[in-house]
């Protein structure tokens, strides 16, 4: 149950950078609030919480992917499929 608490009170909505719902890792650790969307945790957060809130985890997917470099990206000297978080580049 608390892991359940804990994922749905790290829900973010949309703001700023960040199109979509999303699932922060903390929302208490300077590094991990706001709109600090990590893919790492992101795959995780979303097996758990197709489960209980599917919604949720298919939006906290779709903000990773949002992010994602594509051929021919100005970005693309840092590597096609990368999400580099939303605070780091401009899209």
């Amino acid at each position: 149950m608390k892991a359940i608490e804990t994922l749905n009170g790290n829900w973010r909505s949309p703001g700023g950078a960040v199109k979509f719902n999303t699932v922060t890792p903390s929302v208490t650790g300077r590094w991990f609030s706001g709109n600090q969307t990590w893919p790492w945790d992101t795959w995780k957060q979303a097996f758990a919480m197709a489960h209980f809130n599917p919604d949720i985890a298919k939006e906290n997917i779709r903000a990773v992917f949002s992010w994602q470099i594509q051929p021919g990206d100005r970005r693309a000297s840092a590597g096609c499929g990368l999400c580099p978080r939303p605070d780091s580049v401009e899209p």
